[in-house]
């Protein structure tokens, strides 16, 4: 495992035996994520945010790219990704296909980055091809290929490779464009996800590997200056004042010593996933304390740490080889080590996509050296690519929606309350209420405290027509979290629904507070001040909904009715007009508009408006049409 760095990289030719073994990768590669076109999207988890639910990539205007560019998405800068779906949505609208295309693409494009940023890290073949295969089949990157919101790792990993490919030419030419190459693609990296930052580390990393000589302060002062850039994407959370929930409850559930164990525990897991990529899930939750303390194998890991020490001391002859494996990969994955912990998961195996370059490169050095033999070495990574393969090409299936893909994490962490919440959305989406409702029991008996499922439950209650269980649900919601504008919208209307107008009017008026011009609220609290004869204070609360929607033309009925009430009779066969004028078959407002025809004693256009009606099969206007149009 000697080092290597003087050896310049072979180019890639027909006559290269590197090219049929890279084209063959690359098939495999194909072939093993071809199933992943055929996956849903993920709609329970962040798919919706990012695409399916998301008004700004549905039109490439100049508006909607500058709210990209100056908004965060679930606390996170990443503009250039979704200006990659407002692209797929131009050629595919919401079909899934064409985003897990641009997915695979961008994979097979990585693949083809990584091998040749390898070949000019080291000339040994095998090595490269063995990071290469590594890289694209391994089963720990399947959840940044197969999940279409993780766009975000496989664009900023293009960018970031093209980096390190066009610095590595630098250190070899002294060419300026190569840095001018170097910092534009850096750029656009963390335009893709923030974790790019680490990237002018990294090229020190390569400037210190590729040297041979004493170190020399002014070879890594391109370094520095590429720094100011992280510094900037650093700070951009900041600016747009996101930061706020980036930790949620963890920082003071987990002591500082607490958080050491974590850190050691996370980078025990991701190496031992480097070999032995078993049980895997889409999450890796942080642990329960138990009596004030975390499960054994936290404080086992501390172990970790002396272990990569003694390594590095022991291997003297390949100490350089070993370090730069290491320190690649720790480097590179340092911003999601969870020192300070945020999110649900201790862990995830997305974050690996980059990082495990590092330790690629190191097994491929050690692996090179161990075996001796072209043979040995090629039926070594025959074998470890194709059982990679097979693994990865299974675990797709997991991906394919929601429902599949919480179900396979509930079978990993069955006493976790989470998946069975969001397991219980997906299934409400697909309007299965009694799948939903035994996902949102079970996730309350694991945790009582899930205000989340208990609102959702609501909803299931609500559509089940069983409106007390949900308002008690609801009631028990309001319990453990205040200021939830959806917990008492959703009690308000099931409160409509139980003709207790005035207990849904201070639900709505709470929704009001902290959303003042939330339409819904609006209009449902017009609604209930209508049924309590509140009728001033009813058409007060339409108007503003109408101006905020001019085309809600529910509220339009509802005014319309308010001001019937109130003998303005025109303003009424207005609202009325405008309602018909967009739905002609509009039988209960042409029924009402007949009535204030009649109140205004103009008899041929009330009878015109009720035949139409009753011909719809409006009651009231057959009636009307019998008693009074002859």
């Amino acid at each position: 495992m000697a080092n290597k760095n003087k050896q310049t990289p072979l180019p890639i030719s027909k006559s290269n035996s590197q090219l049929p073994a890279l084209i063959f990768i690359l098939v495999a590669t194909l072939f093993v994520y071809f199933p992943s076109l055929q996956n849903q999207f993920i709609n329970s988890w962040d798919d919706n945010h990012f695409v399916t639910e998301n008004p700004a990539i549905t039109s490439l205007t100049f508006q909607n790219i500058k709210y990209i560019f100056t908004h965060t998405l679930l606390n996170m800068y990443s503009p250039l990704t979704i200006t990659s779906f407002a692209v797929d949505y131009a050629i595919w609208g919401f079909k899934p296909f064409g985003y897990h295309f641009t997915n695979l693409l961008f994979h097979l494009g990585n693949t083809l980055l990584v091998f040749a940023v390898f070949s000019k890290i080291t000339k040994q073949q095998w090595v490269v091809l063995f990071v290469t295969s590594m890289f694209a089949l391994h089963p720990m990157h399947v959840e940044s290929v197969a999940w279409i919101s993780e766009r975000k790792d496989v664009l900023y990993a293009f960018f970031y490779l093209s980096a390190m490919f066009t610095y590595l030419n630098f250190i070899e030419s002294k060419e300026n464009k190569y840095l001018i190459y170097t910092l534009l693609l850096f750029v656009i990296s963390c335009l893709a996800k923030p974790m790019a930052i680490t990237l002018p580390v990294i090229l020190a990393l390569l400037q210190w590997y590729k040297s041979s000589e004493k170190f020399n302060f002014k070879d890594y002062m391109p370094v520095l200056m590429l720094s100011l850039v992280s510094i900037v994407f650093g700070l951009i959370p900041f600016l747009f004042h996101d930061t706020g929930n980036l930790t949620d409850n963890l920082s003071s559930k987990f002591n500082l010593l607490d958080r050491l164990f974590l850190l050691t525990y996370a980078i025990g897991f991701y190496l031992v996933k480097t070999i032995l990529p078993l049980q895997q899930a889409a999450f890796h939750y942080y642990p329960d304390k138990i009596n004030n303390a975390l499960p054994s194998i936290y404080y086992l890991s501390v172990i970790v740490i002396p272990l990569l020490a003694v390594v590095v001391w022991k291997l003297k002859s390949v100490q350089k080889d070993v370090l730069f494996s290491l320190l690649f990969f720790l480097v590179s994955i340092a911003l999601v080590l969870k020192i300070v912990p945020f999110g649900n998961a201790v862990v995830a195996e997305r974050y690996t996509y980059l990082p495990y370059l590092g330790l690629f490169f190191g097994i491929g050095l050690g692996l090179n050296d161990v075996f001796k033999s072209d043979s040995t070495k090629t039926i070594t990574l025959l074998v470890a690519s194709i059982i990679l393969g097979i693994v990865s090409f299974n675990r797709l299936s997991v991906w394919k929606n929601s429902i599949s893909l919480f179900t396979d994490i509930i079978a990993k962490y069955p006493a976790v309350a989470i998946p069975y919440s969001i397991r219980g959305d997906a299934y409400s989406k697909e309007e299965n209420n009694s799948a939903a409702l035994n996902d949102y029991n079970s996730a309350i008996a694991l945790d009582p405290a899930n205000f989340e499922a208990y609102i959702n439950r609501g909803v299931i209650f609500f559509k089940t027509n069983q409106y007390a269980e949900a308002v008690k649900d609801y009631d028990k919601a309001a319990t453990l979290k205040q200021d939830i504008p959806k917990l008492y919208f959703n009690r308000g209307t099931c409160l409509l629904k139980l003709n207790a107008h005035s207990k849904a009017l201070l639900d709505f008026e709470k929704v009001l507070l902290i959303e003042p011009n939330n339409v819904e609220a609006l209009s449902a609290a017009g609604l209930c001040q209508y049924n309590l004869k509140q009728f001033p204070e009813a058409l007060a609360l339409f108007d503003k909904a109408i101006s905020i929607n001019p085309t809600d033309f529910e509220t339009l009925k509802n005014r319309g009715n308010t001001k019937a009430y109130l003998k303005d009779l025109k303003g009424s066969i207005a609202d009325y007009t405008t309602i018909i004028e967009a739905n002609p078959n509009d039988a209960n407002a042409l029924s009402n508009r007949g009535n204030s025809y009649y109140q205004l004693q103009q008899l041929e256009m009330a009878c015109k408006d009720w035949k139409i009606a009753a011909q719809l099969g409006n009651a009231n206007a057959i009636g009307a049409v019998g008693a009074i149009c002859k």
